[in-house]
């Protein structure tokens, strides 16, 4: 059945880990204070208040609040603080908050439960999206999204510029498709790895702005759109073929 949290949760003392091995959907109503939280099995989660984590994580031993679970929700006016320390997020579908994500000085990562999940970065035909609001509510030092072995690929879509406060990394074992314009403030820096492909499209943009960027392609590197240095070093290593189209790296 269903779980439904309505009072505070960890507000008097926070919790450590919190570990749902048996629900169907589980509603936090207000705020949840703890070091972990795992919901092993149904549907999904929602956080419709705020949450704060609280350090490492005893069973892992890492320094880090570790979110797991086939859906995870946090609502538009909630906020997640990490108090300084890193953010794992695993799931299948998701909503994070738009209000601030913070984890200063820390990493976030944000990655699929199911390694064959598509993710997008403001593409909604992508399985887990992540809209161009929430990636600009995140706070911190690097953005990690994805990992090596997925392969389900990272689409970028249109829509207006999408603008990271962040190192950011993305990674896949499949491909990276650009096709809007994704830009990191502040002189952060961009590091792309794919097992396969990376295609700018013609509307696509890679531009940290004054961030140096590395590129490690698995196979061929398309650039019909454009990869926008401004002076700053780009290391870029193709395993196979290089094709710049209709657009440039500048």
């Amino acid at each position: 059945g269903d779980i439904s949290v309505t009072g505070k949760v960890g507000a008097t003392g926070p919790l450590g880990d919190v570990l749902i091995t048996s629900a169907r959907n589980t509603t936090f109503s207000d705020s949840l204070s703890a070091k972990s939280y795992q919901q092993l099995s149904g549907a999904k989660t929602t956080f419709l208040g705020n949450v704060v984590t609280t350090g490492a994580v005893p069973s892992s031993g890492t320094d880090g609040f570790q979110f797991t679970g086939n859906e995870l929700h946090f609502a538009g006016a909630s906020s997640l603080d990490s108090t300084g320390h890193d953010v794992t997020i695993t799931a299948d579908l998701l909503d994070l908050p738009t209000t601030f994500l913070n984890a200063t000085g820390k990493t976030v990562t944000i990655q699929t439960l199911t390694a064959s999940r598509g993710i997008g970065l403001n593409d909604a035909s992508q399985p887990l999206n992540i809209i161009a609001p929430e990636l600009a509510a995140v706070h911190a030092a690097n953005l990690v999204v994805g990992r090596t072995g997925n392969s389900g690929g990272i689409s970028i879509g249109g829509g207006g510029p999408i603008l990271v406060d962040a190192n950011v990394t993305l990674a896949t074992g499949s491909n990276v498709d650009v096709n809007g314009q994704f830009r990191l403030t502040n002189g952060h820096s961009l590091s792309v790895t794919t097992g396969n492909d990376l295609n700018v499209g013609p509307t696509g943009q890679l531009q940290p702005l004054d961030g140096s960027i590395q590129l490690n392609v698995g196979r061929d590197m398309n650039v019909s759109g454009f990869i926008i240095t401004n002076s700053q070093p780009l290391m870029a290593h193709v395993s196979r073929d290089l094709n710049v189209l209709n657009g440039g790296l500048i």
